[in-house]
């Protein structure tokens, strides 16, 4: 590989909630894998991931402010870190149960209900659909994953059905919702 791999890191002076969140995220969700074969690697995953997430909500900024020309124009953060902060909490609360993290993402949902709008090489970049899943926005991973927590308790009055309903069907060939995928001719996303 013949072009330049300059790396970066993110501090509390230089933050970066989202890949510290989306890491929580991965931990979260990679010790669930080891729960049953290696409790200690995955125990000591969990404790990792409790440690980046904690980090990543308490200094809080974008990457795309710490890190510069190194993020953009190629990996711009578009859809803002309370995405991923979210994510990371969704992981952590299916890994723990821990109330903290369901009361998290209740008390911070509000973020994704709305379009951001961010400015991006001078203009303005509107993100936020509930269809979108990527490395950027984690939306509709959220919706998904949090819904089925969601329709255990009916006194939740939540966003996470219906927006996970619609990702779904606008990923359903059949479905009459607009799509949010292509489809090659013989029908694979």
């Amino acid at each position: 590989m013949d072009t330049p791999r300059t790396s970066y890191v993110v501090t509390k002076e230089k933050p970066g909630s989202e890949v510290s969140a989306e890491i929580a995220a991965a931990l979260a969700a990679s010790s669930m894998v080891f729960k049953d074969s290696d409790r200690f690697y995955s125990a000591l995953l969990l404790n990792r991931s409790i440690q980046v997430f904690e980090f990543a909500d308490k200094y809080r900024g974008s990457y795309n402010d710490s890190i510069g020309e190194g993020a953009c124009p190629f990996y711009c953060d578009f859809s803002g870190y309370m995405d991923e902060l979210l994510w990371g909490a969704a992981w952590l609360y299916k890994v723990t149960k821990a109330p903290y993290y369901w009361d998290y993402v209740l008390a911070n949902i509000h973020y994704l209900e709305s379009t951001v709008i961010r400015k991006v090489n001078g203009g303005p970049y509107l993100t936020g659909s509930v269809t979108e899943f990527g490395w950027d926005s984690k939306h509709s991973g959220i919706n998904i994953l949090v819904s089925q927590w969601a329709m255990t308790d009916p006194t939740i009055s939540s966003p996470f059905i219906p927006k996970a309903d619609e990702l779904v069907c606008s990923i359903l060939p059949k479905s009459r919702a607009p799509k949010s995928v292509t489809f090659s001719p013989g029908s694979s996303l």
